[in-house]
């Protein structure tokens, strides 16, 4: 496995892993390996380094990174109205910021 494809694979999680109800994981999953694939395949990123990258199992990969978010984003759930208008409005990089500073304050 090349430290590149670890590196590209945990950025674009960071990125595009967003939480989904329990119901739509699967195909959540499997629509983010794609994503995933395809910009990987844009980074220059053999596939079988990005396999490498996930352990060999894309989607068991994705699917423990959709388990990670779901439970940091239960952690980090603003508790006003006005905190969780702002962050459904904001885009995605912003909002992992905004929600870490809502859960050290």
């Amino acid at each position: 496995m090349s430290n590149r494809a670890r590196k590209f694979l945990e950025q674009w999680k960071s990125e595009y892993v967003e939480p989904v109800p329990d119901t739509h994981r699967l195909r959540e999953a499997v629509r983010l390996v794609t994503r995933c694939r395809e910009a990987a395949v844009c980074a220059r990123i053999p596939p079988q380094e990005l396999r490498a990258a996930a352990g060999d199992d894309m989607i068991r990969n994705m699917l423990a990174a959709l388990d990670a978010v779901s439970r940091d984003k239960t952690k980090a759930e603003p508790k006003s109205i006005f905190h969780r208008l702002l962050l459904a409005h904001m885009p995605s990089a912003h909002r992992r910021s905004f929600e870490n500073e809502l859960t050290e304050s």
